[in-house]
């Protein structure tokens, strides 16, 4: 008979061997630890989800493929192989790379003319024209938001905000900016001047506001009486306009409360706009306004010099293409459309009287003869024919350019 104490011995090395023979036949694995940082990200083996930001788990022992899933503003680390064996711990950390901030640079600034008159400017803002033509681009990898472009002009303006669009990851957009300059700045100089025009853009990246970028320009603001010659020639070509005689009409100002003057009482009981025209023009001779030859070369070959009306009426003197402003800014401020017309180194002027049009030499305002108080004979009829001949002579030839007053005034020279 066995003892109590052999059975339990036999028991227990039943237990045992129980336990060895599990122990053996049970399949042998690895532990795989996967982390994230340092965004928490999806995590997927052999093409499932596992976990998210951190995964310990036991594997049996074989060849998987690690994955991890897209989070925005980061780069998606790149997908593992790995053979697991058995017994292996293996330990992987993969890196959530964030994108590089939108950066904004100007990669070109064209600017569409050196300098600005009054007269070309009143062309540029009533036209809406750029004066810069900038390319921003972004070579980051985040898209560039709430983007603002800034100018300043020294000593004119404070600085002036425009929002543009968004500026995507590797790409560039074309913007157009024309500073707003006070009508007194623009036509307060009596010289011309030098300014600096500074240019920056501000934007935010992911949330965060970005350090500006920034550059700058020269530009001439031209004097008040300044025409200059080569920024009309370029602006006309660039925009269609037919000639660049027309930035002149600019000075034709029918409404300075001096020419309204001088117009509506030279013209009182006259209505005919042949009867006006020649009290207008009688009328300025008394006021004594005569020719007198340009300055030489007052601003520079390149520019010229052109008087306001209101100006010849104070000093009683200008060149022809003064006389000629003052003239048909007093024929337009009573209704009658003139034009002017151009000939090598000389303008005059064209009024219409009904369907047809007549030309005046302005340059021969003259006071009409008198004796004893009395005048009898006005030398307007003098002045037509001197005009009248010389259109004559250039008519049909390349030298005879002729600008509507009223058609320039509506391309927003004014």
């Amino acid at each position: 008979m066995i003892s109590k104490r052999k059975k339990i011995a036999i028991a227990l090395l039943i237990v045992l061997v129980s336990i060895g023979i599990y122990i053996i036949s049970r399949p042998a694995k690895a532990v795989i630890s996967i982390t994230t940082t340092p965004a928490t990200g999806a995590i997927y083996i052999n093409g499932q989800y596992v976990g998210t930001g951190f995964l310990s788990k036991e594997y049996p022992p074989g060849t998987y493929e690690i994955t991890f899933g897209s989070i925005s503003g980061y780069h998606t680390p790149k997908a593992q192989i790995v053979t697991l064996k058995a017994g292996d711990q293996i330990n992987i950390v993969e890196t959530y790379i964030p994108f590089t901030p939108a950066k904004l640079t100007f990669s070109s600034i064209v600017q569409t003319i050196n300098g600005v008159s009054p007269s070309i400017y009143s062309f540029i803002i009533n036209n809406n024209k750029p004066m810069f033509s900038i390319t921003v681009s972004n070579s980051g990898e985040t898209k560039a938001e709430y983007v603002r472009l800034l100018t300043r002009i020294e000593g004119l303006t404070e600085w002036q905000t425009q929002t543009v669009k968004d500026i995507d990851s590797n790409s560039s957009i074309f913007i157009g900016i024309t500073p707003i300059i006070p009508e007194t700045a623009v036509t307060g100089f009596t010289e011309s001047t030098y300014r600096e025009v500074s240019i920056k853009v501000e934007y935010t990246s992911g949330g965060k506001e970005m350090p500006p970028t920034s550059t700058s320009k020269q530009l001439i603001i031209y004097s008040k009486n300044a025409l200059p010659l080569k920024e009309a020639l370029e602006i006309s070509k660039k925009y269609g306009i037919k000639s660049f005689e027309s930035f002149l009409a600019y000075w034709v100002k029918s409404q300075d409360p001096s020419v309204r003057n001088i117009a509506a009482s030279a013209t009182a009981g006259k209505y005919t706009a042949d009867e006006m025209a020649k009290a207008i023009f009688d009328e300025l001779g008394r006021r004594e306004i005569r020719y007198a030859n340009d300055p030489s070369d007052p601003l520079g070959g390149d520019v010229d010099y052109i008087q306001f009306p209101s100006e010849t009426l104070s000093l009683k003197r200008g060149d022809c293409d003064d006389l000629s402003v003052l003239y048909s800014s007093c024929l337009e401020a009573v209704g009658i459309e003139t034009q002017f017309a151009f000939t090598p180194n000389h303008v005059f002027v064209r009024y219409r009287s009904d369907a047809d049009w007549h030309s005046v030499e302005a340059t021969k305002i003259k006071a009409p003869a008198s004796f004893l108080g009395i005048e009898y004979y006005s030398y307007f009829d003098e002045a037509r024919n001197s005009g009248t001949h010389t259109y004559d002579q250039y008519l049909g030839t390349e030298d005879l350019t002729i600008v509507n007053i009223r058609d320039a005034w509506n391309l927003g020279i004014h």
